[in-house]
């Protein structure tokens, strides 16, 4: 079973439908760093976490590791599904530079320990490498090397790998990357790959792209005169090696190859001659489609890269050990994965096919006896001439299906008709030579003049050329010394240096190797390291010129119109900044900040001087209103004088004996208004009343000046007292509504919707402990002054079980000095207490250890008349223990907060 993880977090499991993935597909092969490949749905839950060049995926079967790297390439299809490829973690060392250094007499392994040591200075922890195994090793054991600001992985490859052999192996253990260089692979797999049984198809090809049939080898190049050693002095004066055997098969085949190390002739032959041992043999690759038995049979051992593996097909007439090269695994469709071997040496003879053998073997013997052949007319199915010796040789016409001459010598030599499938000539020598059509892979011409030209390979050391009229320009390598060019297409251009006159962007794309910078007609773009563009500088899709700049997470900070709120973060605005006549709006403010700025002392209080409300200070309008009430309470202190005035003239007049005569058929009436009167004189709305009713009485009866006069005293006295008594009615409202106290009671019942009676007796203000099939309930009493009370509404806390069958976690918040304060005296320490099952748990460390080090506590706030909570942060000063403990003070509370507290487990 294969399974995938991105930065250590599983990222694919077959057995998981959430973590899917498809067309998961693997390529693996030695000395390459490899790619994996896969679509990811956009259901995926963690498809916004795949970073470019930064995430790491790591491929495992069973629990063998078998590959990882770093995202390469990543497209988003219409429906939000990502297409992602990755290179394998070789590619890490691309990331280092060698800088310039030169190494003499040092082994194959300090000198690769050297070269890793350099990239790890170079890169991050996660890219760095530890040095394993290193099995090559050099003849000499005295390397001679230089770096030139190369990539790593470049140096390796071209100062070790080509001219050393060897492979590049990486592996994992206890945690470390390892990485080896290894002369070659160790295990021999177990497992066969036979035909018939688990060979599905099979394909044999020979590559000749290194064959070579001559050899020049070149050593140390000489400071002074910049020539190279050859090896002339000790090879008979000829500064190449050939071998007559392979000329003979394939004609001459000139390849140079170069040991900045080597001083000495005689080791410079010696190392020709090996290498011409190893170039003149053909390396056939075996394709073979098969399917890893161990996919079937986990007994089976699985197949890796550079395993050396028996291959048996008799119907090919294989049956040898081969190395497997290549691995294409299909992860999810193992029947298309494809295992390619190879590393069989042939020598060019015994590469011929068994027909073609056995003809010239029948040749051979017929013609060694004849020293010299006349003959009108010769015919051969394949004619194969080592030498042929001849004064003069006219042919009229000559037909070959294929005509090999090592060397043709003539004074003269007329042909008239040529023709040739393939014509392979070693040299030729010509004073003038009209070709109509000239393919040819090496070629000394002194005067060419042809209609078409191909060539592969042109070697000069001076070519002068009136005119160069190309239309398609093609090679590896391409140096023109000077040349003016009119126009030119080029894929990619590379120059140590370029002088230009002006290089026309709308017709050039700029950009740097890393592809952070990218220039594009009039538009500039500047990437980083995920691919997020960060900076546009030009035209902009609207034909605008304009600046634009990003922050890392995509946000836009700067536009044409200027900052933009998010390039403003907390913190940058200082006073200077602030326009000295902007309008702030007031519900941007932090009042409490603003209140302890305008005190001299910081405090909280408002110094009531630095206020100024309809251009005058708030401590002069304070002024002003404690002088008018003081104004009211003397003008209050008179009115009650006067009122006691008005009171004993009342019991005067009420008991003078005019009075009593004229109202004697109300004495009854009287004396029980008197006793009224005197036993409700000590409230001011009993005292009205009692004037009314002494106002009527005196009305219906009195002389008309005295009763009309003691009127006027009264009504006023009554306008008084009512303005009194709608402030005392309103004080008494006021206090009646104020609460005085909140309990929260906490019962348990068998059911999830309904809840336990009012009267029920379980109802506590102690949380009662969870049993299990239970249900915890839970209502709050409010008690205001008016002595009434109001019950809400109970609440469902918990349910009898909680996630997967798992006890449920209540959480309970008790105050140190309940939740009801008078004015400033706010001050308390809010604790919580976790009930999980039988549990209870009061502090972080216990909560940590039963819910997993990720949990946390929550707190949140809501004001008066807000409609939502605010988080409060866990760094909050006011919070200790992880949140168990909550210390609130007078700034903390203004009128009415709530608090509540989450238990967050990840």
């Amino acid at each position: 079973m294969y399974r995938i993880y991105l930065d250590g977090e599983l990222f694919y499991d077959p057995r998981l439908p959430e973590y899917a993935l498809t067309g998961i597909k693997c390529d693996l092969e030695v000395n390459k760093t490899g790619t994996l490949r896969f679509t990811i749905p956009a259901t995926h839950p963690l498809i916004g976490s795949v970073q470019k060049m930064y995430s790491e995926l790591t491929l495992y079967q069973d629990k063998d590791w078998l590959y990882s790297g770093r995202v390469l390439s990543d497209d988003t299809d219409f429906d939000g599904n990502r297409t992602i490829e990755c290179e394998g973690e070789l590619s890490y060392l691309l990331d280092s530079i060698q800088r310039y250094h030169e190494y003499h007499d040092i082994s194959v392994k300090d000198y690769f320990t050297d070269l890793i040591a350099k990239h790890n200075a170079d890169v991050d922890d996660r890219k760095r490498f530890v040095v394993g195994t290193v099995t090559v090793v050099d003849p000499n054991d005295s390397l001679y090397r230089y770096s030139t600001y190369e990539s790593t992985w470049s140096t390796i490859e071209d100062r070790l790998i080509k001219r050393l052999g060897g492979y590049i192996r990486i592996r994992h253990e206890n945690g470390k990357r390892i990485i080896d260089y290894i002369e070659d692979y160790e295990n021999v797999n177990s497992q066969v790959i036979r035909f018939g049984e688990n060979i599905l198809d099979l394909i044999q090809e020979v590559s000749c792209e290194d064959l070579a049939t001559v050899i020049i080898p070149l050593g140390k190049r000489d400071e002074e005169t910049d020539e190279r050693l050859t090896i002339k002095s000790v090879n008979g004066g000829r500064d190449y090696l050939e071998d007559p055997d392979a000329i003979a098969l394939y004609g001459r085949i000139v390849k140079t190859v170069e040991y900045d190390d080597v001083t000495l002739p005689e080791n410079l032959l010696r190392k020709g001659k090996e290498v011409l041992s190893r170039q003149k043999l053909l390396i056939p690759s075996i394709t073979i489609t098969a399917i890893d038995l161990h996919l079937l049979d986990v007994d089976i051992e699985r197949c890796k890269v550079g395993d050396h593996i028996r291959v048996v097909s008799e119907p090919h007439g294989i049956d040898e050990e081969m190395m497997v090269l290549r691995i294409e695994l299909d992860i999810q469709q193992p029947q298309n994965s494809r295992l390619t071997l190879g590393a069989t040496k042939v020598t060019l003879a015994s590469s011929m096919s068994r027909g073609t053998a056995a003809v010239l073997t029948s040749l051979s013997e017929n013609f060694t006896a004849f020293k010299h052949v006349v003959t009108d007319k010769l015919q051969a199915t394949n004619a194969d001439i080592g030498a042929l010796h001849t004064e003069l040789a006219e042919v009229d016409s000559l037909i070959a299906q294929k005509a090999d001459v090592a060397d043709l010598n003539a004074a003269t030599a007329k042909i008239q008709d040529l023709e040739a499938a393939d014509a392979e000539i070693g040299r030729l020598v010509a004073q003038k030579a009209g070709i109509e059509d000239l393919n040819a892979t090496n070629a000394d011409v002194k005067n060419l003049k042809a209609a078409t030209g191909n060539i592969e390979n042109l070697l000069a050391g001076n070519a002068g050329v009136g005119t160069l009229q190309a239309i398609h320009l093609t090679g590896d390598n391409i140096v023109i010394e000077d040349a003016t060019i009119a126009q030119a297409v080029m894929d990619d251009l590379m120059a140590g240096n370029v002088t230009a006159a002006m290089i026309y962007t709308d017709f050039i794309k700029i950009g740097s190797k890393d592809g952070a910078l990218s220039i594009d007609g009039a538009t500039m773009q500047i990437k980083d390291q995920n691919g997020t563009v960060r900076v546009q500088i030009g035209k902009d899709a609207s034909g605008n010129f304009s600046y634009y700049l990003w922050d890392a997470a995509g946000k836009l900070i700067w536009s044409p119109d200027g900052i933009t709120a998010a390039g403003v973060p907390d913190g940058l605005i200082v006073d200077s900044m602030v326009a000295q006549d902007a309008a702030i709006d007031g519900s941007k403010l932090n009042i409490k900040s603003v209140a302890k700025e305008l005190t001299d002392d910081g405090t909280l209080s408002v110094d009531a001087s630095h206020v100024v409300m309809d251009d005058t200070t708030l401590e002069a309008n304070y002024k002003t209103m404690t002088k008018q009430i003081g104004d009211n309470a003397e003008a209050t202190q008179t009115l009650q004088t006067e009122f006691k005035e008005v009171q004993g003239k009342i019991e005067s007049k009420v008991w003078q004996s005019d009075i009593t005569e004229a109202v004697t058929p109300l004495g009854s009436s009287i004396t029980e208004l008197s006793d009224k009167y005197t036993s409700q004189q000590q409230t001011i709305e009993g005292i009205t009343t009692e004037i009314g009713d002494v106002q009527t009485s005196l009305e219906s009866k009195a002389d008309g000046s005295t009763v009309q006069a003691l009127t006027g005293r009264v009504n006023k006295v009554e306008e008084t007292a009512t303005g009194f008594s709608r402030t005392i009615s309103e004080i008494k409202t006021e206090v009646q509504g104020s609460v005085t106290d909140v309990a929260v009671f906490y019962a348990l019942n068998n059911s999830e919707t309904v809840p336990p009676a009012d009267d029920d007796p379980g109802w506590s203000l102690e949380a009662p402990e969870w049993t299990e099939g239970m249900f915890m309930w839970q209502k709050t009493v409010t008690t205001y002054a008016s002595g009434n009370k109001k019950t809400s509404s109970p609440t469902c806390l918990s349910g009898a079980v909680g996630a997967d069958g798992e006890a449920a976690a209540l959480l309970r918040i008790d105050s140190s000095r309940g939740t009801v304060f008078k004015n400033t005296g706010v001050s308390t320490v809010l604790t919580v207490t976790i009930y999980y099952g039988s549990q209870r748990i009061n502090t972080s460390e216990q909560m940590k250890a039963v819910f997993g080090t990720a949990s946390r506590l929550e707190w949140e706030w809501q004001r008066m008349d807000e409609d939502r909570y605010g988080v409060i942060s866990a760094d909050d000063s006011r919070l200790s223990d992880g949140g168990f403990i909550f210390t609130l003070g007078a700034d903390d509370v203004d009128t009415k907060v709530t608090f509540r507290c989450n238990l967050i487990i990840e």
